[in-house]
């Protein structure tokens, strides 16, 4: 199964800097933001089943004396955190995340207004906002057989609502026809629920690219023949 995203990211602020080095200016407080990025796409509890996610972005908003600024940064498979590095003035900061797919749906979120003065230790706990699509594992490998190759994945709804989803399968066709079958290539799965679904190819297929498609993002999903 697939671990569901870790739901908090921790802010952790450096030492008063700034202080003596400029009478005209605020001190500032050098805040360190980070989200566990690898419970976005992984899956098992070994973390090597990898895992395709809408989740496509992490934003970050700071409010603070000076004024509001605005950080974002991409979620991807070659991280193993997103990290903000900001600073911001002591007193009241009003620190607000979101998590957006890759067609824009918000689906997690978390807000939070603290106290800020020579260092701090803030938890966000994000909250779900949407069905949140993932796919596992990802890429897909087909094993082959005397009819051609046959494998599986699991599609998951890891958020809120119900799920809808539709495969689109790889371009081409083998023999006049589509070279890839799916037994279910359309569905909607409840929160937290998953449903497996089972891919047969003929044996001219040597691999491509299917989309799972949903209301708040697409996974493009590859399949490999081994």
């Amino acid at each position: 199964m697939c671990l569901r995203p870790a739901l908090s990211i921790a802010l952790l602020a450096a030492a008063l800097i700034g202080a003596g080095c400029d009478t005209h200016r605020s001190p500032t407080t050098t805040a360190r933001v980070a989200i566990d990025a690898r419970a976005l796409f992984r899956a098992g509890p070994d973390g090597l089943a990898v895992c395709a996610s809408v989740a496509d972005e992490m934003l970050l908003t700071v409010t603070d004396g000076a004024g509001t600024r605005r950080y974002r940064q991409p979620l991807t498979l070659e991280e193993a955190a997103v990290v903000f590095e900001v600073e911001v003035e002591p007193g009241s900061v009003d620190f607000e995340a979101a998590v957006q797919s890759n067609n824009g749906t918000l689906l997690y979120s978390a807000s939070r207004t603290e106290r800020v003065e020579d260092g701090f230790n803030v938890t966000l706990p994000l909250t779900r906002r949407a069905p949140v699509l993932q796919v596992c594992p990802a890429p897909v490998v087909l094993r082959r057989n005397p009819n051609g190759a046959a494998g599986s994945f699991f599609v998951h709804n890891l958020g809120v609502g119900p799920l809808v989803w539709v495969i689109t399968p790889p371009p081409g066709s083998c023999a006049g026809g589509p070279c890839t079958s799916f037994d279910e290539d359309a569905g909607t799965l409840a929160a937290g629920l998953q449903e497996e679904v089972f891919v047969a190819a003929l044996p001219a297929f040597t691999g491509g690219t299917a989309l799972v498609v949903s209301p708040v993002g697409t996974v493009v999903l590859t399949i490999q023949v081994q």
